[in-house]
């Protein structure tokens, strides 16, 4: 038994000296993101999905972790048996051996229950960054009209994840990303009705965007009115990226595909003149350059 356990010390030691260099590896890389010195002396402005991104990268690093564990918990039960055998001089029981498995087995199965958890959670946040991405590149056309775009402006505890200063108006734009049904053709079957209190899509019914738009903007209405004196009407809109909206009127909360929104660059009521627009965009400027090398 003795010969047994030395000669198997050294490969478990092996194993756990790999587990240990690819965790010492991984925080590494972070600290060295975040100590090292950047060229840059200014502060960038905020991209789609700012915030979003840096919860997939907390998840990854969490993710990462619960990888490691799963090779690592039956090493650390096992070589604690070995260990505790080779300097007592005596063949471990069979109680000890079960016990050791089980609790070895429960704390594998618990980190294989995380991992999973984390993976349907990175499905999401993916969909979400992929969603915003797109329809904040689409917006930024409207800069060719004159308009000011911004993303992920932060709102207190949340973010708005695009606003739009213009002729037009200003516009807080919310990104809804939702997977298509499974199945489902590009164009058919890939419709939700919205009667301006409700989402109605395939599989479900949904009314919690809707709500959360009408926030963000009476929010931002509101920060603006006090850093500029004046009373600004923010127009919420909800962007559904590759879905067919069908709606038969106008609504408080207007939605779209977000595709081709230049039409929001177009005035219909009221035209903003160009030094409030300014004065709004200067203020979101300084709210929203707050990502780069001085903020990791």
């Amino acid at each position: 038994m003795k010969l047994f356990i030395i000669n198997t010390l050294p490969a478990l030691l092996g194993i756990l000296i790999l587990l240990l260099l690819a965790v010492t590896g991984h925080y590494w890389q972070k600290f060295k993101m975040v100590t090292q010195k950047s060229p840059l002396t200014f502060d960038l402005l905020r991209n789609p999905g700012e915030s979003v991104r840096a919860r997939l990268e907390e998840l990854h690093a969490d993710l990462t972790i619960y990888l490691l564990l799963i090779p690592l918990i039956p090493f650390v039960f096992y070589s604690t048996v070995l260990s505790r055998s080779f300097y007592a001089g005596i063949a471990p029981s069979r109680t000890v051996v079960l016990n050791s498995v089980g609790i070895a087995a429960i704390f594998t199965v618990f980190s294989l229950f995380k991992i999973i958890n984390l993976l349907k959670s990175r499905k999401a946040i993916q969909l979400e960054l992929d969603c915003r991405m797109a329809v904040g590149q689409e917006l930024n056309r409207l800069q060719t009209k004159g308009c000011h775009v911004f993303h992920d402006v932060p709102a207190g505890k949340f973010y708005i994840d695009h606003v739009v200063v213009g002729e037009a108006g200003v516009y807080a734009v919310n990104t809804l990303g939702r997977e298509k049904p499974p199945g489902s053709r590009v164009t058919q079957d890939a419709k939700v009705t919205y009667d301006g209190m409700w989402f109605d899509f395939p599989d479900k019914k949904e009314n919690a965007p809707i709500n959360q738009a009408k926030l963000q903007s009476a929010w931002l209405a509101t920060w603006l009115h006090g850093v500029t004196g004046e009373e600004v009407v923010v127009k919420p809109i909800i962007a559904l990226p590759g879905w067919v909206v069908e709606a038969k009127e106008r609504h408080e909360v207007s939605v779209i595909n977000g595709k081709n929104p230049m039409n929001l660059a177009t005035p219909r009521e009221i035209k903003l003149s160009t030094e409030l627009t300014d004065r709004i965009a200067f203020q979101l400027e300084q709210r929203c350059r707050n990502a780069g090398p001085n903020h990791p």
